[in-house]
């Protein structure tokens, strides 16, 4: 998620002036939160553009990705199909962790329909 990185030129970020040779650290888990590029936060798989960047990209490019996407296909399929009834909890609010994107709790209701 967090890629130490050393400048290697002078830059401008946000308004504050970064020289050569000053540490720098990307986000990657950010570069998916933009607002200006994606919209408001929210789950929408065909949003455009769609440059996501959690695997990496160009010959940083995870060897696991797709692999790791194939995974969670499966995952998410299998679940619902096991349990196909369910709806987060009335008034729910989900909460993300720093660092590592993850829900800090996920209140689900089970219809039994």
């Amino acid at each position: 998620m967090a890629v130490p990185r050393i400048l290697t030129q002078e830059v401008v970020l946000g308004g504050v002036a970064l020289e050569a040779g000053d540490r720098a650290t990307v986000i990657l888990g950010a570069a998916n939160d933009d607002e200006e590029v994606f919209g408001p936060s929210m789950v929408d798989f065909d949003r455009t553009p769609n440059r996501h960047v959690a695997f990496g990209a160009a010959n940083h490019l995870c060897l696991g990705a797709h692999l790791a996407r194939l995974e969670l296909r499966v995952s998410l399929e299998e679940i619902h199909r096991r349990i196909p009834h369910y709806r987060l909890a009335d008034g729910a609010e989900i909460h993300f962790s720093p660092g590592i994107r993850q829900a800090e709790g996920l209140p689900l209701v089970f219809d039994p329909s």
